[in-house]
This record gives structure tokens, C-alpha cells and sequence, in this order.
């Protein structure tokens, strides 16, 4: 992947979700949704053309072993959500709904992807990362 145009008809495998759909169509590509056990098999007989998984997802299910290329774009994240039932959130004491915000707030400036040292060894270890 040089540029966006690259994406035109690409079957992109992404999983179950509106907002992937949405981002890759928007893109040019082809989504296909594809449960990331069956991936591997869905790359190897070219149900897909390629992924899009962070680093630790491909590394993890070793994607790796049939991707010749990865580019590393930063085009989206999507961060995780913490969900509470209005009722059962507003009947917590004051002291520990302040406990769960400012951790939340920890967690979620922590959980923005950044360059790592894990990137630095996909870089290092895989000669096919743009």
C-alpha cells in the first residue's frame, strides 16, 4: 500500500462492526468480515487480500505466516469503552465514582497507540513494513 487508491476493490478483512464497514468502504476498499480464528485460512485461500489488525493482534495469531507485506498507517483506533448502567452508576458513592474516573482517565491516555519498542521490532525483524 502506497496511497489510498491502492485500497480500490481491495478485500479488506475486517471484523464484525458498522464503524470498520464504514471506514473501509469509504477508503474504496471491498470489507469482507472475516472471524479473526478463520483469518488465517481466509488470507491462505484468498478469501481476503489482506487484514487490518494492530501489532499485537497479528503478532498473537500469527498473521504474520501469511502476510508478505504490513503497512503500519496509524488510519484508525479504536480505544475501548467503559459502559455502566445510569442507575447502578449514579447510586455509587461519590468517593468511588471519582476513584473510577480518574482511573478511567489513566487508562484511556495510556491506551492511545504511540510508536513502541514493539513497532521498532516489526520493523527490525519483518523487511516487508512500510
Amino acid at each position: 500500500m502506497n496511497s489510498v487508491d491502492d485500497l480500490a476493490g481491495y478485500r479488506m478483512r475486517i471484523p464484525a462492526g458498522q464503524m470498520f464497514e464504514d471506514v473501509f468502504r469509504a477508503l474504496g476498499s471491498a470489507p469482507v468480515m472475516v472471524n479473526i480464528r478463520e483469518l488465517p485460512a481466509a488470507l491462505r485461500d484468498g478469501k481476503v487480500d489482506g487484514q487490518e489488525n494492530p501489532l499485537v493482534i497479528t503478532e498473537f495469531n500469527k498473521l504474520y505466516e501469511t502476510c508478505k507485506y504490513m503497512s503500519l498507517t496509524g488510519h484508525l483506533w479504536s480505544g475501548f469503552n467503559l459502559i455502566s448502567n445510569l442507575k447502578y452508576w449514579e447510586s455509587l458513592p461519590e468517593h468511588l465514582q471519582e476513584i473510577v474516573n480518574r482511573n478511567v482517565k489513566i487508562t484511556s491516555r495510556a491506551s492511545v497507540p504511540t510508536p513502541t519498542a514493539s513497532t521498532a521490532r516489526w520493523k527490525q525483524n519483518w523487511p516487508n513494513v512500510a
